[in-house]
């Protein structure tokens, strides 16, 4: 299946995707080396806070691989040359929606 996009539209989400992945790498990197909280002279309201910047931190986190995730496998179809089409339907996915969302795996029409 070979795609019905110029190699220069290919080479152009490639570069996006790759600059995304290191962004992503970062932000998770950055979400594991926060600084763990000190109870010693908190107070419950300052606790419940912490706790709750943690869950967020998981949340974020999660979300983030979600992302790689796609990323990733968007890359991977560039190499295999399968890039552009959605994997649910085959169908080729929309050059606006790429150029937005790079790692776009559904086409939204």
């Amino acid at each position: 299946m070979e795609t019905s996009f110029s190699k220069d539209f290919i080479e152009m989400c490639k570069s996006k995707l790759i600059a995304r992945r290191e962004e992503l790498v970062r932000e998770i990197e950055d979400l594991d080396h926060r600084e763990p909280r000190d109870a010693g002279d908190s107070d419950y309201i300052d606790e419940v806070s912490e706790d709750l910047d943690i869950e967020n931190r998981k949340l974020n986190k999660r979300f983030l691989n979600i992302v790689l995730d796609k990323v990733n496998r968007a890359l991977q179809r560039i190499e295999e040359g399968k890039y552009g089409y959605d994997q649910k339907t085959g169908k080729p996915i929309e050059k606006a929606r790429l150029e937005l969302f790079p790692e776009a795996e559904e086409d939204t029409r």
